[in-house]
């Protein structure tokens, strides 16, 4: 094993973005958005930019039955991104696949100050490096009770 020591790199960026979104909402009772980013980069020579996707799309939306139960979701598609491999002498450039992560939350008020929850992390247990050689976490799923006071 090679020992990686990471620097910073400064470059002059001027990015756009374009965000656009869809929301339906019915108060409490139910809700969705469905939005969609493209990013551009303009960097100067022929450096990429690091980490940042081309495009990423986004599906948010809960759901409520009879006033006790709240379901939400969240789910999202990045696109590729580049990074530098360290792995191998010299600034080469690596891409990172475009991931789909999604993720589910339901919880049951059973007072106005007790709450019951479960969550559901990339319940699709999709494989992927959000920064380069750092892999996510697969499946996940967290349980819980709250109480305010």
């Amino acid at each position: 094993s090679t020992l990686v020591v990471y620097d910073v790199l400064y470059d002059d960026n001027s990015q756009t973005n374009i965000h656009g979104e869809i929301v339906y909402d019915q108060g409490e009772k139910t809700g969705w958005s469905l939005a969609a980013d493209y990013f551009g980069n303009n960097l100067t020579g022929d450096d990429k930019a690091l980490f940042r996707p081309d495009f990423k799309l986004s599906l948010n939306g809960y759901y409520t039955i009879g006033g006790k139960i709240y379901l939400n979701t969240q789910m999202s598609y990045v696109a590729p991104r580049n990074a530098i491999n360290y792995d191998i002498n010299g600034d080469n450039y690596t891409t990172l696949k475009g991931f789909f992560d999604a993720n589910l939350g339901i919880d049951y008020h059973y007072s106005k100050v007790m709450t019951v929850f479960v969550n559901f992390n990339n319940f699709t247990a999709s494989k992927y490096s959000r920064w380069y050689n750092y892999p996510s976490y697969g499946f996940g799923a967290i349980a819980g009770l709250s109480y305010s006071f």
